[in-house]
């Protein structure tokens, strides 16, 4: 009688039956960690903004109507270190007003908004910002794409923001 080699196949199920029950546990965890991550990083990079901002203002940089008073910024005259306006799952967006945009405003107040790139996967939150240097949070999924969405005041308002912790 020779003897046999290897596995049965009752061995094999059991191991991947075992590695499945492992995976379902570790997978939900690993994603959930890489929100939070995100969700942090976005924090990070809101308060990296609002340094950027009060810089920008302080060095005079852009004075569009000539009046001797200073603008604030946008993402690409601020020279952030990303390309783009996205970073670790978040989209970035700098406004001057809620609704209009003025050179008088961008003279007075700037708010910058960071919404996940896929909501449910890169982040759960959106998080703004604004010259009084606090990051609000909200769970309302209220942009989406890149661009985001035209927002009024009244539609800001709406949502429950909640100030987050640094």
């Amino acid at each position: 009688m020779k003897k046999q080699r290897g596995f049965t196949l009752i061995e094999l199920m059991i191991v991947v039956a075992i590695i499945a029950i492992f995976a379902s546990i570790v997978i939900p965890n690993l994603l959930e960690k890489q929100i939070v991550f995100n969700e942090r990083s976005a924090i990070v990079a809101l308060s990296g903004i609002a340094t950027a901002e009060q810089r920008y203002k302080e060095d005079k940089r852009l004075d569009a109507n000539n009046n001797g008073v200073s603008e604030f910024g946008t993402l690409q005259e601020l020279e952030l270190s990303w390309p783009t306006r996205q970073a670790r799952g978040y989209y970035f967006r700098v406004s001057f007003s809620r609704g209009g945009g003025t050179v008088t405003d961008r003279e007075k107040y700037w708010q910058c908004f960071a919404w996940p790139i896929k909501y449910g996967a890169t982040g759960t939150r959106t998080f703004y910002i604004t010259g009084e240097n606090n990051v609000m949070a909200s769970e309302a999924n209220i942009f989406s794409g890149p661009e985001g969405y035209r927002y009024t005041s009244e539609t800001l308002d709406k949502i429950k923001w909640k100030k987050v912790d640094k």
